[in-house]
């Protein structure tokens, strides 16, 4: 039900994330987004992002519900024409579906087009502090892109020791994950992925 710049941008990223040894953000979140569909949580072939340019150097952008893959990418590419007229721009998304994919994608495109990228995005739900059972913050991605000779520099992380799309394959695979990283609904420490 994606339209074509959805399909593209979700398909770039996918292929992307596979291709840089991120297979957590790759071809597995294929099954996320089909759920998160069947839920109502994403709507695909949403209303096209509306831009609203707050200062010279910083843009609004109302994804208008549309997937974070598509939204992101049509503001990165969007930040990286402004770029020629405005040397920093500051991008603010609001109003997106769950999910951008492979934060990293983002910072290697703007560091292969001279540009460094530094990335935040916020999420739901997943960290728990110490003592609680209760998932309080999110994992909260952050992206850096550096150019760098003929390869750019790029820093993908989240605040977690794990991240969604590890626990996705895990469970997926029906492997055990790596001890002291994740806990049940009871608080206690579990290697199952799925609990």
């Amino acid at each position: 039900g994606y339209n074509k710049p959805e399909q593209v941008a979700i398909a770039a990223n996918i292929v992307e994330a596979e291709l840089c040894g991120k297979s957590t953000h790759g071809i597995l979140r294929l099954q996320l987004l089909k759920l998160l569909i069947a839920q109502g949580k994403i709507v695909p072939d949403s209303p096209k992002p509306v831009y609203r340019r707050r200062s010279a150097n910083y843009l609004l952008v109302n994804g208008k519900g549309g997937t974070g893959y598509a939204v992101l990418a049509a503001s990165l590419k969007r930040a990286l024409q402004d770029y020629q007229q405005r040397p920093v721009q500051i991008v603010g998304l609001t109003n997106t579906a769950p999910s951008t994919g492979y934060f990293g994608a983002f910072a290697r495109t703007a560091a292969l087009n001279n540009c460094i990228f530094i990335g935040f995005s916020n999420s739901a739900g997943g960290l728990v502090p110490q003592g609680s059972r209760e998932a309080l913050w999110g994992l909260n991605p952050t992206a850096i892109g550096l150019p760098f000779k003929k390869n750019p520099i790029v820093i993908d992380f989240s605040a977690g020791s794990t991240t969604w799309g590890t626990l996705m394959k895990h469970a997926h695979e029906q492997e055990l994950i790596p001890v002291n990283v994740a806990i049940d609904a009871n608080g206690e420490m579990t290697q199952d992925a799925k609990a």
